[in-house]
Formats: C-alpha cells, structure tokens, sequence
C-alpha cells in the first residue's frame, strides 16, 4: 500500500543522506500505520537526534503516531 511505498522512498533518500531528519519523521509515521512500532521508533529516534526538539512536539499531534501515544516508550522518547 500507500505507507509501505512510502517507506521504501524514506530508504531512498536516507540512503543519500542518513542524516536527514525530515525523512526519518515522516519514514517513522509510515512504519507507525503500518504497526512496526520498534522501526518507527528507531526512526523517530534517529530524527530527534539529527532535527531536534521540534520532532518530539509534532509527534506528539501528528495522527500517523496515534498508535502509539499510548506507549510508554513512545511517550518517555518525544517526553509525554
């Protein structure tokens, strides 16, 4: 589907930038619909370390993470 094609262009473009925080967001809101909780966390994980702050607040409203709000690792890493 839609989010699984999503994913594989994150591959793409990370491949060419690992660093590049926008990509890891959005590649962790895809793998969060598509309920790989541990790949989208390492994903979030990885774009709060290289975008910061501002990652952990739009995690926290956007409705591709609202699978896991309730998850306490997922609240401990964007600080709910």
């Amino acid at each position: 589907g839609f989010h699984s094609e999503a994913v594989k262009s994150f591959e793409k473009t990370l491949e060419l930038n690992p660093a590049n925080p926008w990509a890891l967001f959005w590649q962790s809101g895809c793998l969060a619909r598509l309920k790989k909780k541990a790949e989208a966390l390492a994903a979030l994980e990885k774009a709060i370390q290289w975008g910061g702050d501002f990652y952990k607040m739009e995690a926290q409203k956007d409705g591709a993470f609202n699978s896991l709000w309730n998850d306490q690792d997922f609240k401990k890493m964007v600080g709910l």
